[in-house]
């Protein structure tokens, strides 16, 4: 994906010789779909003035005004490597709008972009990334895709057992013309079967990707004489095909997995503390618990977020008023457990031990280990 501009894509049309132009969206069921304009036309089409008859498109069928404007998003410009080099062919991904402008809310791509902007919104951002697996079949002397192979080869075997290797290098080499970034390549368990893992990415720009990346390996197939097909079970004996996805979800630049994991890293080397020191354990949970319940906190941190805009100036603001707020509860919250034990433990040893130990030390041996779980709540 590039990062262009409307007079940028107009020079590179121009410097690349691209005679066509695909102005492509994908219906309610992930379909691609496609109309092609001269470069000509092009200008227009930056200009969000190609108009498409919806009526036969999933998702549109039936609505009164079935009229779909066409609105390229100009970061996938792209040219299509197996397409002849003179006169080139290149592509534009849209979305689909109705005549208005407003976004056609039956538009899968409209809905993943709501979806993500959602989530940006609360401060998460998703990264996507798939492993795609689909089959290599033979096609009849008509032209027509089958199901047969005469492959044999199983999970990460090479030629000459491996039938597809040729066709397979050569999706991954067009894939990167492309842009793509290409993790790995390899066959599959059942014959025939083959994947290819694609770098992460943001979920919008990956969902652009994986539509890009079926029709690419679909045509370089099709140019070794084969019909590769993302089915998920074109064969009853053997396994099928999926598309493994690995997501992480990062908010403000961290990943949440990896937060959860230090948090309870944190918390159990407090515990582990709490023991060497020879100090009672339920001070440190039955603390934990008031202040992440604390109403007067949660105040706090409402009043800073209605102040203040800035981003980092407000986490920063929320952890001082939080961490000032925490310490006087854990102050007082000692008082108490100190009260209490000095009645209940008078002639034992680790209460004399415990009291020794000033209430200072108490209270910042809990909160610098307790401040990630504070912090979650911001």
């Amino acid at each position: 994906m590039g990062n262009y501009t409307r007079e940028e894509i107009l020079a590179m049309a121009e410097e690349e010789d691209v005679e066509f132009i695909r102005l492509q969206f994908t219906d309610m069921f992930g379909t691609l779909k496609n109309i092609a304009i001269t470069a000509r036309e092009l200008p227009r089409a930056l200009d969000n003035q190609c108009v498409v008859y919806g009526s036969h498109i999933a998702g549109i069928v039936g609505e009164k005004e079935p009229d779909l404007i066409l609105y390229p998003d100009y970061d996938t410009f792209s040219i299509l490597p197996w397409r002849p080099q003179q006169g080139k062919v290149a592509r534009l991904i849209c979305d689909m709008r109705r005549a208005d402008g407003s976004e056609h809310e039956m538009s899968s791509r409209y809905i993943l972009k709501k979806t993500a902007q959602a989530a940006e919104e609360a401060g998460y951002t998703c990264y996507v990334d798939p492993e795609c697996e689909f089959f290599l079949f033979h096609i009849d002397d008509n032209g027509m895709p089958t199901t047969v192979s005469h492959e044999k080869a199983g999970y990460l075997d090479v030629s000459p057992v491996d039938l597809g290797e040729n066709a397979r290098r050569d999706m991954v080499l067009t894939l990167e013309d492309m842009g793509f970034e290409v993790e790995s390549s390899h066959h599959e368990t059942a014959p025939a079967q083959h994947e290819i893992a694609l770098h992460y990415g943001e979920a919008r720009e990956m969902a652009d990707e994986v539509m890009t990346f079926k029709m690419a390996v679909r045509t370089v197939a099709k140019r070794h004489g084969l019909h590769a097909t993302f089915m998920p079970k074109p064969r009853r004996e053997v396994n099928g095909s999926a598309m493994h996805i690995h997501f992480s979800l990062f908010k403000n630049g961290k990943n949440i997995k990896n937060t959860y994991e230090e948090v309870q890293m944190e918390a159990s080397n407090l515990k582990n503390m709490v023991v060497l020191k020879n100090l009672p354990s339920n001070i440190v949970d039955e603390a934990i618990i008031i202040l992440k319940n604390s109403k007067k906190i949660k105040k706090l941190e409402k009043v800073e977020n209605n102040k203040t805009t800035n981003k980092k100036e407000k986490q920063t603001t929320q952890k001082d008023y939080i961490l000032k707020e925490a310490e006087m509860l854990v102050n007082s919250y000692v008082s108490k457990i100190e009260n209490k034990e000095d009645k209940k433990f008078a002639d034992n040893k680790m209460q004399q031990k415990y009291k020794k130990i000033k209430k200072y030390s108490i209270v910042t041996t809990i909160i610098g280990a307790i401040e990630f779980i504070l912090l979650l709540t911001l």
